[in-house]
């Protein structure tokens, strides 16, 4: 007799089912680990934000009402000996601010090594929020009340209700065709240095689409009038848009700075700004000056440069 011998075995297509189904397994079990990882991070820098925050609202009792300057934050000796911080880490980067009375301040724990970055804030309020701490360099940047140092040159300006920000913007009209028509603000002296990379960012928009509507970042008065950061033109329409471009200053000392608005170079038409920002950086964040949420003016309400968090927009 004969004896039938038969052979077991998996199939092609339960093998690639097994392989399928491993494999999700396998995708789920990374989802979810990287999920608790951030997590993980997310909870450690809001801790260290929180922390860090308490001993400077408790600092601010014993120092005659004041928090500490931005250079007393700046000090390792200080930071470590006074307010008992550690050292920036790759996972604890602070920023500081803190007005020029030194009532108000705000400090900022980050995680740059996440994408996008972790960050917490907290401001005098005591409150933790999500955002790293920024400061907004430019003067009157939303034409909320006036348009205080904002100066013309061959054109017409003023100052109309409404706008994406605040309850102002800027309207600018060449008053000729072959003019070069502008509107300008000065930063200060110490606010933009050499050899430094800056995001300059705002609203912009006019009565009518139109070409070649050109906003200068940062500039130099001189002779040559030089560009320290950059120079965009943007085809704009009649819904405000932001616009952004990063650059960096010249190694050389500089002086005169200068921010300006520039109306589209064809005609005499009204063009239209808002919420200009420079922050110090690469990053474009959400826009931000004294009346935004937690935000605070470091000196004259609405004519001083302001801080607080921000987001990447």
């Amino acid at each position: 007799m004969q004896s039938g011998h038969k052979q077991t075995g998996f199939t092609i297509v339960e093998l690639l089912i097994v392989i399928v189904v491993i494999a999700i397994l396998a995708a789920i079990t990374i989802v979810a680990y990287n999920g608790i990882q951030n997590r993980a991070k997310d909870s450690a820098v809001n801790t260290a934000a929180s922390q860090a925050g308490k001993k400077l609202l408790a600092y601010a009792p014993t120092n005659t009402d004041r928090y500490p300057t931005e250079a007393n934050f700046a000090d390792a000796t200080f930071r470590s000996t006074t307010l008992s911080l550690p050292a920036d880490t790759t996972t604890a980067t602070y920023d500081y601010y803190a007005s020029d009375d030194q009532k108000s301040f705000c400090l900022s724990v980050t995680n740059t090594t996440t994408d996008p970055l972790t960050a917490y804030a907290m401001t005098q309020s005591g409150q933790v929020v999500q955002g790293r701490c920024v400061k907004n360099l430019l003067p009157n940047p939303s034409f909320t009340v006036d348009l205080t140092g904002w100066s013309q040159y061959q054109s017409t300006r003023n100052r109309i209700s409404g706008g994406p920000q605040g309850d102002g913007s800027l309207s600018i009209q060449r008053t000729a065709a072959a003019t070069d028509g502008m509107a300008a603000q000065n930063p200060g002296a110490s606010s933009i240095r050499p050899n430094t990379t800056y995001t300059f960012s705002v609203w912009a928009w006019a009565d009518a689409p139109r070409t070649l509507l050109s906003y200068t970042g940062i500039q130099e008065n001189g002779t040559p009038w030089r560009m320290l950061a950059a120079r965009v033109s943007q085809t704009v329409t009649t819904t405000p848009t932001r616009y952004s471009v990063t650059g960096t200053t010249p190694a050389d000392t500089i002086a005169n700075t200068r921010v300006t608005l520039r109306p589209p170079n064809v005609d005499a038409g009204i063009s239209y700004f808002d919420g200009v920002m420079i922050t110090e950086g690469a990053t474009l964040y959400a826009y931000g000056d004294g009346e935004s949420p937690n935000w605070s003016w470091t000196g004259v309400r609405y004519n001083s440069t302001s801080f607080g968090p921000a987001l990447p927009n």
